[in-house]
């Protein structure tokens, strides 16, 4: 049975928070995405995750009232299943500065999510640092560009699925 689609919050430091307001603040387009190695991602990406990460898509939204909604989506190689998949991780830097935490999505339920591996590739992979050269399934065609390139991808579902979170929480929170 798969598991639930779970979101998890985690604290940012201010040197954290002040990373995401600089990369917010240098994105020129309204939206878009860009590839990150695993040596740009950024810090606040634990390092139990990050060693285990191929690499990521970088993916970003402004809303009107002047808000950038970042998602993170890395991609982590699950030896034991023998699979790539996805772990976004997402933040939103408003014109007051970062928010104090950003969200993990784990065991997110969008459309090729996780693409399994032969044995012989999985081994591979988690045996070399192959992986940051093995694309994912649904690789983006450029390093960077619009979001429109993303669609049906599964990197649009998890921006998607993170998107609606924010969505969630903002109106929770006004509710209250």
């Amino acid at each position: 049975m798969a598991k639930a689609m779970e979101f998890t919050s985690m604290a940012l430091s201010s040197d954290d928070q002040a990373e995401f307001e600089q990369i917010a603040s240098e994105l020129g387009a309204e939206s878009g995405y860009r590839h990150l190695s695993t040596g740009e991602l950024p810090r606040a990406i634990p390092e139990a995750l990050r060693s285990k990460l191929t690499g990521a898509v970088m993916m970003w939204d402004r809303s009107n009232a002047g808000s950038v909604y970042l998602v993170v989506n890395g991609v982590r190689l699950d030896p034991d299943d023998y699979a790539l998949d996805q772990e976004p991780f997402g933040v939103a830097v408003s014109s007051s500065g970062a928010d104090t935490s950003g969200v993990f999505i784990h065991h997110g339920d969008w459309d090729d999510r996780t693409v399994p591996l032969s044995t012989t590739h999985g081994d591979l992979l988690a045996s070399t640092s192959l992986g940051q050269y093995f694309p994912f399934g649904d690789a983006p065609p450029s390093s960077s560009g619009p979001l429109s390139e993303l669609t049906k991808t599964s990197h649009e579902g998890a921006f998607s699925a993170m998107m609606q979170h924010f969505i969630e929480s903002a109106s929770t929170d006004s509710s209250s």
